[in-house]
């Protein structure tokens, strides 16, 4: 979760960009940023009440984990005294609104979903993340029992920006873990793939389309730029030579692409 850069006032005097820090840390469940500090009265100095009659507003992303924050707003309204209006999106469709609203500064969007290999860079450029290093190192801004400490290095990571700041709250991280059906691999004395080569030859060995799919994996437009990598770095390619530059076009980058577009294309699920 992150929020957005905003200085408009609320009903009550009390600046949205306050606000904001406070929904937001509340609703994501996990803090981001290295530099959260406490005193010993951290919890003399912080009320949840502290912004009481205020208004956000977030915009999800369509996913399990937006679902279960969805079903927590009573409780975090109940808390804070926030009022808090949300709305969900396809992950595609939210990406779209983000951009065009940002681009207007129409201001309508308080704390939104972000997917920060795809918007990460593009979005701190355009100036349209808040820093949350300054919220998470204020023990009047941050509860005493949110501790950043207990954030998976990687979560830190993929929220820093290189200038330090802190762009948004990990809600999770995704792993990339093959599944398969231990039952359909013994049926053919099969043990799990160990290389793409083993992976395309089992994947034609099950399939019998239409009733029964080889392979299945992420298809649609942003949703692949995660899911190829572990095929793209297999085949010993990158995103960005050393010096900072696009790699794509690079022979190993076509081959894993040639690679997973045909697994998709042969052995998944039509859409």
């Amino acid at each position: 979760m992150t929020a957005r850069r905003k200085t408009a006032q609320d009903t009550n005097g009390v600046s949205r960009r306050k606000a904001l820090q406070l929904g937001a840390a509340a609703a994501a469940g996990a803090a981001v940023g290295p530099f959260v500090m406490r005193v010993a009265r951290a919890a003399d100095a912080f009320t949840w009440q502290r912004f009481k009659g205020s208004k956000l507003f977030i915009q999800f992303t369509k996913n399990p984990w937006a679902d279960t924050m969805e079903k927590m707003v009573p409780d975090f309204e109940k808390e804070t005294g926030i009022k808090v209006e949300h709305a969900t999106l396809p992950e595609i469709q939210a990406r779209q609104k983000l951009t065009v609203e940002f681009t207007a500064g129409s201001g309508g969007i308080d704390v939104w979903y972000t997917s920060m290999h795809v918007e990460k860079r593009r979005f701190w450029k355009s100036g349209w993340y808040l820093d949350m290093r300054k919220f998470l190192s204020d023990p009047t801004m941050t509860a005493p029992d949110y501790d950043w400490n207990d954030m998976a290095a990687g979560a830190k990571s993929i929220a820093t920006q290189p200038d330090g700041s802190i762009s948004g709250l990990p809600a999770f991280v995704d792993p990339w873990i093959l599944f398969y059906r231990k039952d359909l691999f013994a049926q053919k004395g099969l043990k799990p793939p160990r290389t793409l080569a083993e992976m395309e030859e089992f994947a034609q060995k099950f399939h019998a389309a239409p009733k029964f799919f080889g392979f299945v994996a992420r298809g649609l437009k942003n949703a692949n730029a995660p899911a190829w990598d572990w095929v793209l770095f297999s085949m010993g390619g990158n995103f960005q030579t050393k010096d900072g530059k696009a790699s794509v076009n690079t022979p190993e980058a076509v081959k894993a692409m040639d690679y997973y577009a045909g697994m998709l294309r042969r052995f998944a699920p039509p859409g």
